[in-house]
């Protein structure tokens, strides 16, 4: 591979993304919906000016409210490659997403969404304290009784708090599973 593959890498990501921005109409059976997942586990990796490095996409007890297509959610703990954060929030908008009735609830089949992520990467799990880390990025999930999967393309930007000098940059990609995943339409 030569020295522009992570550019040309870039530019199809950015293409794919005013693709599906401009041509996809979100189908949300519901106005207004609410997602609970309460553990979320994969593997990734993080390309960046210093290399590639994997790293364990998961997160635990997470919250989204949907009003039609905008979304908001919190989480407790997310595991970024910068390292762990608490009470991280991250605004979506849905690109498309179809719905499935099961029981009294509803699963995703599929849900994709744009996001914007706004963690601090304390390092109260672990001892890698960075700062304010954002991600930018699209998601693909399907999640039917209860159980689920995803893959996510992200491009993140964090600073380190020491630091003020400090920054680091690049994409991440992860796929994962999701268990206890449901969605309550009203």
């Amino acid at each position: 591979m030569g020295p522009g593959w992570l550019m040309r890498l870039r530019c199809v990501l950015l293409a794919l993304s005013l693709f599906l921005f401009s041509s996809a109409q979100a189908a949300t059976q519901k106005n207004y919906n609410v997602q609970l997942e309460l553990l979320r586990y994969g593997l990734g990796a993080r390309v960046n000016s210093g290399g590639t490095r994997p790293w364990g996409n998961a997160r635990l007890a997470a919250l989204t409210f949907s009003y039609y297509r905008l979304r908001f959610g919190a989480s407790l703990v997310d595991i970024l490659p910068e390292g762990s954060s608490i009470l991280p929030f991250e605004a979506d908008v849905t690109i498309y997403q179809r719905p499935k009735r099961y029981a009294w609830f509803q699963g995703m089949v599929p849900d994709v969404f744009a996001e914007v992520g706004y963690y601090y990467a304390n390092g109260f799990i672990e001892d890698n304290p960075y700062g304010p880390v954002w991600k930018f990025g699209v998601r693909c999930e399907a999640d039917y009784w209860g159980v689920g999967a995803g893959a996510e393309v992200a491009y993140l930007y964090s600073t380190h708090h020491d630091y003020v000098s400090y920054r680091e940059q690049g994409l991440a990609t992860s796929i994962y599973v999701r268990l206890l995943t449901t969605n309550f339409g009203f």
